[in-house]
């Protein structure tokens, strides 16, 4: 869910909430943008449960396109399970792009981070990795877990989480939206 404070350059405000349905979507925006039609429409306050989006979208203009990227994107992550979303929001982390068009496209390609439960440390990273086969170690000599971890952590840039170890694979993300159509709300990547 995302809660958001929209104004107006003469500092109208209305809340939202989304997802929401297009008729109050459109009714808030109607309201802000006034009957001249000419009035910026920008982020005052937005509150999710994914900081990088806080940051990259507070003070930046919305119409209406905007806010249906928005709300779609809302709605993705309401279906997540807790797991899924903590996977989602740390991937949206690892990026320096933050587009609505991106992270619609990060939605539907969760399964391109590998996400290891449980595994808090770099020591339990490494011993994750050992017990599970990991051939990064090339020079064929036994090392300490902890330095497996720390080197695979170092070597791959993941992150620790509140349910795991998150980090990018080998799979390459596979664009759904294209900024014009919105693929299926429930469509799952293979």
């Amino acid at each position: 869910m995302f809660q958001m404070v929209l104004i107006n350059r003469v500092m109208e405000r209305r809340e939202l909430e989304l997802p929401a349905s297009g008729d109050e979507i459109r009714e808030v925006y109607d309201q802000l943008k006034g009957k001249k039609g000419a009035r910026r429409i920008e982020i005052a306050e937005l509150k999710t449960s994914i900081p990088e989006l806080n940051e990259c979208l507070q003070g930046s203009n919305v119409n209406r396109r905007t806010l249906s990227e928005l709300d779609f994107l809302a709605r993705r992550v309401q279906q997540m399970t807790e797991r899924e979303r903590e996977i989602f929001k740390t991937a949206a982390g690892f990026s320096r792009e933050l587009s609505l068009a991106y992270l619609i496209n990060l939605s539907y390609n969760l399964g391109c981070y590998s996400f290891y439960s449980d595994v808090f440390t770099e020591g339990e990273l490494g011993k994750y990795l050992a017990q599970n086969g990991y051939e990064g170690m090339s020079d064929g000599c036994e090392r300490p877990v902890e330095w497996i971890g720390e080197q695979y952590h170092q070597a791959h840039m993941g992150k620790f989480t509140k349910h795991g170890y998150v980090v990018k694979n080998e799979k390459a993300i596979i664009p759904l939206y294209d900024g014009k159509n919105f693929p299926d709300l429930y469509a799952v990547l293979k």
